[in-house]
């Protein structure tokens, strides 16, 4: 016998319930698109911002850039730099208490050193307004550091190691003593200064921009060095020449235009040959005609009837 089919336990629910869920459902759906709605105009508020910054700082760049380009930029930056040397000078030789004050100051940071950082500081304006192409990159800057640092600091190798703090004014200052304190201290002065040499070497190589190399080139390596370059120089020349010739060869018109005011052209002109098209009703008009003329009979003007016989069939087939 056939088994009868187990059928699920159904289960009813009521119609009020099945409603609330909805409710819930539709409330929590609405209160995510409010949230997404909040979102995105909290995005659109804050790119509206972004915008109005963005463009309130290209007018105040340009506002600025109108009143200070590269090249007043670097007038006022050499300005500057003499204008503090030259105070530098007058506040060091002036008897004033607070002058007095401020000189010490700058001999206790850096000691002997003190007196050339006007002049330096003049050295570093006028190059600033007499060679345009120095660029003072933070490298550079970084370097000149160095080198003014690592000269304090060999000045103050000159004390003796005890007295070096106490006699740090006179000589290379508290920022030769701290820079050749430790070194000293644990190596030794031959190590110390050995160390404080190579850093002014280095600086001096990339502050400036020397090339040693040259310095310990004989003179036949320099006369070499000098005709590499010139021929580098040539081949460079050479090539420029080779493609604007391959240019002009390119775009150049084999068609001469002549100039037929000119009597050199005119000479040029007869020696050529000249090819025109031949036309038979010009070269009929302007034919003459050889011997007397002589006019049509008057049997022309008469009427006469004349029959003309047509092949039909040769028509047709010439059509």
């Amino acid at each position: 016998m056939m088994r009868s089919r187990k059928t699920a336990p159904s289960v009813k629910i009521p119609t009020s319930v099945l409603r609330r869920e909805a409710q819930k459902a539709a409330k929590k759906m609405m209160i995510a698109e409010k949230k997404k709605e909040k979102i995105r105009e909290a995005r659109e508020k804050a790119k509206e911002k972004a915008k109005d910054q963005i463009e309130k700082r290209k007018l105040r760049k340009e506002k600025t850039g109108e009143l200070f380009d590269d090249h007043l930029q670097r007038e006022l930056w050499a300005s500057g730099w003499i204008i503090i040397g030259v105070l530098l000078m007058t506040l060091f030789f002036s008897d004033a208490v607070i002058s007095k004050s401020i000189t010490h100051g700058f001999l206790w940071i850096m000691g002997l050193g003190a007196w050339g950082f006007p002049i330096v500081a003049i050295l570093i304006g006028v190059l600033l307004l007499a060679k345009r192409e120095l660029e003072f990159f933070p490298l550079r800057i970084a370097a000149l550091v160095g080198v003014w640092v690592s000269i304090l600091g060999l000045m103050n190798l000159f004390v003796p190691h005890v007295d070096s703090l106490a006699l740090a004014h006179e000589y290379g200052g508290t920022l030769g003593f701290t820079l050749g304190f430790f070194p000293r201290e644990f190596l030794g002065t031959g190590v110390t200064a050995v160390l404080l040499v190579g850093l002014l070497w280095l600086c001096i190589t990339i502050g400036f921009n020397i090339r040693w190399s040259h310095f310990f080139l004989s003179q036949s390596e320099k006369s070499d060095e000098k005709q590499k370059n010139i021929v580098s120089s040539e081949k460079e020349t050479s090539k420029t020449e080779e493609k604007r010739e391959f240019s002009r060869a390119r775009f150049a018109n084999d068609l001469e235009i002549v100039d037929t005011t000119r009597s050199h052209d005119l000479k040029k002109q007869k020696n050529e040959i000249q090819l025109e098209q031949r036309d038979e009703l010009t070269e009929a008009k302007n034919r003459m005609i050889e011997g007397q003329w002589e006019p049509p009979s008057i049997e022309l003007l008469k009427k006469q009837v004349s029959t003309i016989t047509v092949n039909e069939k040769k028509l047709r087939d010439d059509a």
